[in-house]
């Protein structure tokens, strides 16, 4: 749980202007693990990027590592993202 947590993490980190701004958290219930994450304001809008591509490659290898683990895993982008207009959660 704990290492899908610092893969998203560390993508974040990568693709951001603001790396220290990177937020991640992660949960989990009996059939997923949830992983929220938020970014500085202006960063966001480039992660959800045109079309969402950005946010949709990010998932793709996240969820990638997650089946390999036999993990079903949620990511959405902070609640608190969302009101400053950061965009859409997936």
């Amino acid at each position: 749980m704990l290492a899908l947590a610092s893969l998203l993490e560390h993508m974040l980190t990568s693709v951001v202007d603001e790396p220290e701004s990177v937020a991640v958290t992660c949960s989990k219930d009996a059939h997923s693990v949830y992983l929220d994450f938020s970014t500085e304001r202006s960063d966001t809008k480039f992660v959800v990027g045109h079309k969402g591509l950005m946010l949709s490659a990010l998932e793709r290898v996240v969820y990638s590592a997650a089946r390999s683990r036999g993990v079903r895993v949620k990511m959405h982008l902070a609640e608190d993202q969302l009101k400053m207009g950061g965009g859409p959660s997936r």
